[in-house]
């Protein structure tokens, strides 16, 4: 879990460089702490859900679904990511339409 850990500091690390660099194009406060408290509560769910040891569910008839909780739990929080970057990029080409005109 070490490399992965590590994996997924550099891509908020560089999300968080790419907000400072782009932070005075940006046109919508409300678009802004969308992006930061999505991409926030995404990634804590995202290792919350990586740091359980989650393995799996318990099927009805007793037998153990290996990752498939796994990966639904992980998928839904990287979902929240992408969406959290959408607003991030739709406020950033709206600042810079606006800057424009």
């Amino acid at each position: 879990m070490g490399p992965f850990m590590q994996f997924a500091a550099l891509v908020l690390l560089f999300i968080w460089v790419i907000y400072l660099l782009t932070a005075r194009l940006l046109h919508s406060k409300d678009l802004i702490w969308a992006h930061v408290l999505l991409t926030i509560a995404a990634s804590v769910i995202f290792l919350a859900v990586i740091c359980s040891g989650f393995t799996g569910i318990v099927t009805p008839d007793g037998n153990v679904m290996e990752s498939s909780g796994f990966v639904i739990g992980a998928t839904s929080p990287m979902l929240i990511i992408a969406l959290g970057q959408v607003i991030y990029f739709i406020n950033l080409f709206q600042g810079l339409i606006k800057k424009k005109s």
